[in-house]
């Protein structure tokens, strides 16, 4: 018999055990295999934990092997940032006198070991073959892109780093910092700045 259009079923014996076979079950599961789940959910916290000085993390910045100024102005507002530990990854003096194929690899190498990837939209204009690389490199690996604009004046990116970027930012210690926590270790970044008021 229905209510409206909504069927009524009376519960029978047979539900009522049958209910009670899948409670004992899932009991059954949850008791057993428990910890199994904890640390399963404990070992996903590892790998997504807060970057820490036990825990630094892992960056690879656009080079086309050679140290430019931005370059090395990077690694100026990573040093600069309180409390903020990483390890570099890239390194554009093994380039030798290696063939090209083997700096492809050399550069896999060192992208393999990133967790993030930065560019300097600078280096696109003197190395964009490298570049173009490693972006590509980075994308196929499924590591984040986080592309710097120009250093000091405001100009158009390039359009392949702005179409594999995954987060353009602007030249900033502080949000070169939350950027890559954000894409790194997807930490939350929110701040709030201090304004001090003086009374006349």
């Amino acid at each position: 018999m229905g209510i409206g259009s909504v069927p009524f079923y009376r519960v029978t014996q047979y539900d009522e055990t049958y209910i009670s076979v899948h409670r004992a079950v899932l009991l059954h599961v949850l008791l057993h295999y428990g910890h199994h789940l904890r640390s399963l959910e404990s070992s996903w916290s590892i790998g997504v934990s807060s970057i820490s000085q036990k825990n630094p993390v892992k960056v690879f910045v656009g080079h086309g092997f050679e140290a430019n100024e931005d370059y090395n102005r990077v690694f100026e507002y990573l040093e600069s940032s309180h409390n903020f530990y990483y390890v570099n990854c890239g390194s554009p003096d093994n380039r030798g006198s290696f063939d090209r194929e083997t700096l492809r690899e050399e550069l896999r190498r060192q992208i393999t070991l990133a967790e993030v990837v930065v560019i300097p939209s600078s280096t696109y204009k003197t190395h964009r073959d490298w570049i173009d690389f490693e972006v590509n490199c980075a994308k196929g690996m499924e590591k984040p892109v986080i592309v710097l604009e120009a250093f000091g004046v405001k100009e158009k990116l390039p359009v392949q780093l702005e179409a594999l970027g995954d987060e353009v930012i602007e030249w900033n210690e502080r949000t070169l910092v939350d950027a890559i926590k954000r894409q790194a270790r997807h930490e939350e970044t929110t701040r709030w700045d201090t304004i001090e008021f003086k009374l006349d």
